[in-house]
């Protein structure tokens, strides 16, 4: 499976400070084409069809909101 990644990333706001959250990033299946946020639920969207790409890297990112705003944050090393 290759997987590419976008260079369209997240930033969000909590706290006072910025956080940098995991790329959106695309990928090809056995089922077809996705967008993901780290290694959440795969988006898939019909290859060659630029409206169903856009509605799923918009859902992919919606869900990356959505763990930030839960109190998810990324491990600092």
């Amino acid at each position: 499976m290759h997987q590419q990644i976008v260079p369209r990333v997240i930033f969000n706001f909590f706290d006072g400070y910025n956080i940098r959250s995991m790329p959106v990033h695309r990928g090809r299946d056995s089922i077809g084409a996705f967008y993901q946020w780290g290694h959440q639920k795969k988006y898939y969207y019909r290859a060659g069809n630029e409206r169903s790409r856009l509605l799923a890297l918009k859902k992919a990112e919606k869900q990356a909101r959505a763990i930030y705003s839960s109190g998810y944050r990324p491990k600092m090393n």
